[in-house]
Protein backbone atom coordinates (compact mmCIF):
# COMPACT_ATOMS: atom_id res chain seq x y z
CA UNK A 1 0.00 0.00 0.00
CA UNK A 2 2.94 2.17 0.91
CA UNK A 3 4.15 1.52 -2.62
CA UNK A 4 1.15 2.28 -4.11
CA UNK A 5 0.70 5.41 -2.20
CA UNK A 6 4.25 6.70 -3.35
CA UNK A 7 3.77 5.92 -7.09
CA UNK A 8 0.94 7.75 -6.82
CA UNK A 9 2.68 10.63 -5.20
CA UNK A 10 5.01 10.46 -7.60
CA UNK A 11 2.72 10.43 -10.33
CA UNK A 12 1.10 13.94 -8.91
CA UNK A 13 4.53 15.16 -8.64
CA UNK A 14 5.71 14.43 -12.13
CA UNK A 15 2.30 15.99 -13.37
CA UNK A 16 2.44 19.09 -11.43
CA UNK A 17 5.61 19.82 -11.95
CA UNK A 18 4.41 18.62 -16.57
CA UNK A 19 1.28 21.45 -15.54
CA UNK A 20 3.84 23.81 -13.84
CA UNK A 21 6.74 24.21 -17.12
CA UNK A 22 3.51 23.94 -19.41
CA UNK A 23 1.99 27.05 -17.32
CA UNK A 24 5.55 28.70 -17.11
CA UNK A 25 6.09 28.43 -20.97
CA UNK A 26 2.37 29.62 -22.00
CA UNK A 27 3.58 32.75 -19.49
CA UNK A 28 6.85 32.94 -21.17
CA UNK A 29 5.21 33.08 -24.70
CA UNK A 30 2.23 35.83 -23.88
CA UNK A 31 4.91 37.84 -21.97
CA UNK A 32 6.55 37.66 -25.88
CA UNK A 33 3.38 38.01 -27.77
CA UNK A 34 2.61 40.95 -25.34
CA UNK A 35 5.74 42.36 -26.55
CA UNK A 36 5.09 41.51 -30.24
CA UNK A 37 1.98 43.42 -29.80
CA UNK A 38 3.49 46.54 -28.44
CA UNK A 39 5.74 46.54 -31.14
CA UNK A 40 3.21 45.96 -33.70
CA UNK A 41 1.10 48.60 -32.60
CA UNK A 42 3.41 51.15 -32.98
CA UNK A 43 5.24 50.45 -36.30
CA UNK A 44 1.10 50.35 -37.17
CA UNK A 45 0.74 53.92 -35.62
CA UNK A 46 3.72 54.80 -37.43
CA UNK A 47 3.51 54.14 -40.60
CA UNK A 48 -0.25 55.59 -40.48
CA UNK A 49 0.99 58.78 -39.64
CA UNK A 50 3.81 58.75 -42.66
CA UNK A 51 0.88 57.10 -45.29
CA UNK A 52 -1.48 60.86 -43.78
CA UNK A 53 2.00 62.91 -44.07
CA UNK A 54 2.21 61.66 -47.46
CA UNK A 55 -0.83 62.45 -48.71
CA UNK A 56 -1.02 65.92 -47.14
CA UNK A 57 2.48 66.09 -49.38
CA UNK A 58 0.51 64.97 -52.38
CA UNK A 59 -2.32 67.89 -51.73
CA UNK A 60 -0.13 70.31 -51.65
CA UNK A 61 2.21 69.34 -54.88
CA UNK A 62 -1.49 69.39 -56.50
CA UNK A 63 -2.20 73.12 -55.13
CA UNK A 64 0.76 74.37 -56.10
CA UNK A 65 1.17 72.85 -59.48
CA UNK A 66 -2.93 74.63 -59.94
CA UNK A 67 -1.28 77.81 -58.90
CA UNK A 68 1.42 77.42 -61.11
CA UNK A 69 -0.95 76.78 -64.10
CA UNK A 70 -3.37 79.53 -63.43
CA UNK A 71 0.25 81.82 -63.09
CA UNK A 72 1.34 80.22 -66.46
CA UNK A 73 -2.83 80.78 -68.19
CA UNK A 74 -2.99 84.46 -67.08
CA UNK A 75 0.63 85.09 -68.73
CA UNK A 76 -0.64 83.89 -71.49
CA UNK A 77 -3.72 85.45 -71.47
CA UNK A 78 -2.03 89.16 -70.92
CA UNK A 79 0.82 87.96 -73.84
CA UNK A 80 -2.34 87.63 -75.86
CA UNK A 81 -3.46 91.18 -75.29
CA UNK A 82 -0.30 93.02 -75.56
CA UNK A 83 0.31 91.28 -79.19
CA UNK A 84 -3.19 92.59 -80.29
CA UNK A 85 -2.13 96.02 -78.98
CA UNK A 86 1.10 95.63 -80.74
CA UNK A 87 -0.68 95.07 -84.05
CA UNK A 88 -3.63 97.57 -83.88
CA UNK A 89 -0.47 100.09 -83.16
CA UNK A 90 1.33 98.82 -86.00
CA UNK A 91 -1.58 99.12 -88.40
CA UNK A 92 -2.10 102.47 -86.93
CA UNK A 93 1.39 103.34 -87.74
CA UNK A 94 1.35 102.28 -91.38
CA UNK A 95 -1.55 104.26 -91.68
CA UNK A 96 0.04 107.47 -90.18
CA UNK A 97 3.08 106.79 -92.51
CA UNK A 98 0.88 106.37 -95.42
CA UNK A 99 -1.00 109.67 -94.91
CA UNK A 100 2.25 111.53 -94.30
CA UNK A 101 3.40 110.14 -97.52
CA UNK A 102 0.03 111.01 -99.49
CA UNK A 103 0.44 114.40 -97.80
CA UNK A 104 4.08 114.68 -99.14
CA UNK A 105 3.28 113.95 -102.32
CA UNK A 106 -0.45 115.94 -102.11
CA UNK A 107 2.19 118.81 -101.17
CA UNK A 108 4.79 118.80 -104.04
CA UNK A 109 2.07 118.42 -106.51
CA UNK A 110 0.61 122.02 -105.36
CA UNK A 111 3.38 123.22 -104.47
CA UNK A 112 6.06 122.58 -107.04
CA UNK A 113 7.54 125.63 -107.59
CA UNK A 114 7.45 126.27 -103.50
CA UNK A 115 9.55 124.71 -100.99
CA UNK A 116 7.48 122.33 -98.46
CA UNK A 117 6.78 124.81 -95.76
CA UNK A 118 9.57 123.38 -92.66
CA UNK A 119 7.17 122.75 -90.08
CA UNK A 120 5.07 120.18 -92.31
CA UNK A 121 8.26 118.60 -92.51
CA UNK A 122 9.00 118.69 -88.82
CA UNK A 123 5.87 118.03 -87.93
CA UNK A 124 5.91 114.93 -89.75
CA UNK A 125 9.35 113.80 -88.66
CA UNK A 126 8.39 113.99 -85.28
CA UNK A 127 5.38 112.24 -85.67
CA UNK A 128 6.78 109.71 -87.55
CA UNK A 129 9.81 109.47 -84.89
CA UNK A 130 7.14 109.40 -82.40
CA UNK A 131 5.26 106.42 -83.42
CA UNK A 132 8.72 104.49 -84.41
CA UNK A 133 9.28 105.17 -80.50
CA UNK A 134 6.03 104.08 -78.87
CA UNK A 135 6.48 100.84 -81.57
CA UNK A 136 9.74 99.92 -80.08
CA UNK A 137 8.79 100.31 -76.74
CA UNK A 138 5.38 98.45 -77.01
CA UNK A 139 7.92 96.00 -79.08
CA UNK A 140 10.57 95.78 -76.18
CA UNK A 141 7.50 95.03 -73.53
CA UNK A 142 6.18 92.89 -75.75
CA UNK A 143 9.37 90.78 -76.13
CA UNK A 144 9.99 91.00 -72.45
CA UNK A 145 6.47 89.26 -72.00
CA UNK A 146 7.78 87.11 -74.37
CA UNK A 147 10.99 85.92 -72.95
CA UNK A 148 9.09 86.18 -69.14
CA UNK A 149 6.33 83.80 -70.56
CA UNK A 150 9.11 81.05 -72.14
CA UNK A 151 10.69 81.20 -68.45
CA UNK A 152 7.85 80.47 -67.31
CA UNK A 153 6.75 77.51 -69.56
CA UNK A 154 9.87 76.27 -68.67
CA UNK A 155 9.74 76.34 -64.93
CA UNK A 156 6.19 74.88 -65.05
CA UNK A 157 7.48 72.12 -67.07
CA UNK A 158 10.10 71.88 -64.76
CA UNK A 159 7.74 71.61 -61.88
CA UNK A 160 5.24 69.27 -63.29
CA UNK A 161 7.98 66.63 -64.13
CA UNK A 162 9.38 66.75 -60.75
CA UNK A 163 5.79 66.92 -59.72
CA UNK A 164 5.05 63.93 -61.92
CA UNK A 165 8.26 61.89 -60.35
CA UNK A 166 7.81 62.75 -56.93
CA UNK A 167 3.59 61.62 -57.35
CA UNK A 168 5.25 58.15 -58.75
CA UNK A 169 7.48 57.84 -55.86
CA UNK A 170 5.02 59.27 -52.68
CA UNK A 171 2.51 56.54 -54.34
CA UNK A 172 5.13 53.99 -54.50
CA UNK A 173 5.97 54.58 -50.98
CA UNK A 174 2.36 54.72 -50.16
CA UNK A 175 1.65 51.16 -52.29
CA UNK A 176 4.75 49.58 -49.63
CA UNK A 177 3.52 51.44 -46.39
CA UNK A 178 0.38 49.68 -46.73
CA UNK A 179 1.88 46.01 -48.00
CA UNK A 180 3.86 46.81 -44.40
CA UNK A 181 0.79 48.05 -42.62
CA UNK A 182 -1.20 44.31 -44.07
CA UNK A 183 1.75 42.54 -42.57
CA UNK A 184 1.59 44.14 -39.33
CA UNK A 185 -2.27 43.79 -38.94
CA UNK A 186 -1.84 39.87 -40.24
CA UNK A 187 0.76 39.16 -37.42
CA UNK A 188 -1.05 40.94 -35.20
CA UNK A 189 -4.40 38.76 -36.10
CA UNK A 190 -1.98 35.81 -35.91
CA UNK A 191 -0.56 36.61 -32.48
CA UNK A 192 -4.17 37.46 -31.12
CA UNK A 193 -5.65 34.27 -32.30
CA UNK A 194 -2.93 32.12 -30.94
CA UNK A 195 -3.32 33.05 -27.09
Amino acid sequence: MNRAMSSSHAAEDNSSDDLMSKYQRLAAKYSKMRAQITVLKSAYTEEQTKCLDMKDNVVQKDQSVRRLEQEMESLDFRNQQLAKRVAVLQDELSQQQLNHKKAQKGGKQHHSSHSTPAHYTINGDIDGRHGNDVLDVINGELQSKITENERLHIRLNTIEADYQQKMADLQEQLRKTEEQNDEYNNQMTRSLATR
